[in-house]
């Protein structure tokens, strides 16, 4: 059974559980039954990879020691450790979950009890801990899912509120295939992703609710937000964008010898945001299909009753959508900058602000520091946009000599999600303050004189992550 993008989230976020009725039991039946039944002959030539064979530039000649292939593959790839950069518990949870659910789909061959542990972990919130680095993308998340493999043998500790020890089956002695099945595939991109995109949509939401804000302040011209526009365009975006924001908006009206439309930074917030959100639902339907796709190698054919070597792991389609949402972040850093600048310079703002949001210009800086921070956040952000997808490099003894690199697209798009929120908290302290002067309200002033903001800025960030980690948040 598939999961929905929905579903992935509230398993994610334990709004509800994993359970057998997302097992193809069936078909995993049937292929661990080939499976054995493969194992059990003693003519021919054997050479299925990972099974008789060892890996990667290894897999030349046939193995008899094929339990201990199992324990090589995971220990040969457990070069980072719990002091490395790690993925949070929140994306470690996500990453969990789409390994199993890949498992469970029934073309890997693996036993029914190893399932049977991955699901308790997971309802159990007894988590791998994951390295950040090491993935190529390409032949699995091999790295970053080795620790799947050194949890279930008793070598490494958890992460999560779950007891480690109260999961039934552990250690656990890996079967045949079931090392490689753990690690081939692109879970570790698709899990955290899935995260990723999340977060990205808290922000945006959260944007949109700041500018319905400022509008009820700041008078703004409405023919850019006019309903009719939404039927002139094929964006779903577009139009969501202006039915928010048109009924919200304290209209300007023209005069002579001053604008009649607003600077595009105001005028195409439609496009802009619409833009973004269309982007956010095109990602989703691309992660939700990696949800629910085979990444292993070599995968149960029912065709064939039998298992075919393929390159099923490679996360050509994941990795790009990485760079997409890494862009479509990017996107959004860059209005957000251009808007903090416009709220704190008066030549754009058309002298309806004070120069910084100052109470007192000349006196007092106002948030001047706030929009350098913003400045340099956005540029960082720029500097890092160029996409991961094209980044290949040939590897492991020429076995990987094409790879998608999405792996350091996700360590990218953790610091591009890090700084985001940053920025946006700047933003929202610039529209507190900017209510606060448009309704002459000394009293709701962010700054009056000059003080630190550092701790502001915080709080404010606090808020936002708790918002990633909200089951509410998830719903809406």
């Amino acid at each position: 059974m598939n999961l929905s993008y929905l579903q992935f989230l509230s398993i994610v976020y334990e709004k509800e559980t994993y359970s057998e009725k997302f097992w193809n039991t069936s078909l995993i039946q049937e292929s661990h039954s080939s499976l054995q039944t493969y194992l059990s002959q003693t003519s021919g030539n054997k050479l299925l990879y990972g099974v008789d064979t060892s890996f990667g530039p290894h897999a030349f000649s046939s193995n008899e020691a094929k339990l201990d292939l199992q324990k090589s593959l995971i220990y040969h790839l457990s070069v980072q450790n719990e002091s490395s950069q790690i993925l949070d518990p929140l994306e470690s949870r996500a990453v969990l979950l789409a390994r199993l659910h890949v498992l469970t789909r029934g073309y890997s061959g693996v036993d029914e009890s190893l399932l049977s542990i991955l699901q308790e972990m997971v309802n159990k919130d007894v988590i791998p801990i994951f390295p950040l680095r090491g993935s190529l993308g390409a032949s699995g998340d091999l790295i970053p899912l080795s620790s799947i493999g050194l949890l279930l043998m008793g070598e490494s500790i958890s992460q999560g509120k779950g007891d480690l020890k109260s999961i039934l089956g552990l250690p656990r002695n890996l079967k045949v295939k079931e090392g490689i099945a753990l690690t081939n595939g692109t879970s570790f991109m698709v899990g955290s992703s899935a995260i990723h995109l999340h977060q990205c949509k808290v922000m945006v939401e959260h944007a949109l609710g700041l500018i319905k804000k400022l509008f009820t302040k700041l008078p703004v011209f409405p023919d850019a937000f006019h309903l009719d526009l939404a039927e002139l365009s094929s964006s779903r975006g577009l139009k969501r964008v202006c039915d928010t924001l048109s009924k919200a908006l304290l209209p300007r009206d023209k005069m002579a010898n001053t604008r009649v439309q607003d600077s595009y930074i105001l005028r195409a917030i439609p496009q802009i945001f619409g833009s973004i959100l269309d982007e956010i639902e095109e990602l989703e339907i691309c992660i939700t299909k990696e949800i629910n796709s085979v990444s292993d190698n070599p995968v149960y054919s029912p065709t064939d009753k039998r298992f075919i070597e393929a390159a099923m792991f490679y996360g050509s389609n994941i990795s790009s959508g990485i760079d997409r949402l890494n862009l479509c972040l990017v996107n959004f850093a860059n209005w957000l900058d251009r808007m903090v600048q416009f709220l704190l310079d008066p030549n754009e703002n058309e002298r309806r602000l004070p120069l910084m949001l100052s109470s007192s210009p000349g006196k007092y800086a106002g948030l001047a520091g706030l929009g350098l921070l913003a400045t340099h956040l956005t540029a960082e952000m720029r500097r890092d946009a160029h996409p991961a997808s094209v980044q290949s490099l040939p590897t492991n003894g020429g076995n990987q000599n094409i790879v998608p690199m999405g792996g350091i697209g996700i360590a990218r798009n953790k610091r591009t999600i890090r700084d985001t929120k940053t920025l946006l908290a700047i933003f929202d302290l610039c529209i507190q303050q900017s209510i606060a002067i448009l309704d002459r309200s000394d009293k709701d002033l962010i700054v009056k004189e000059d003080r630190s903001l550092a701790k502001d800025l915080q709080i404010l960030e606090k808020s936002l992550e708790s918002s990633f980690f909200s089951l509410e948040s998830v719903l809406t």
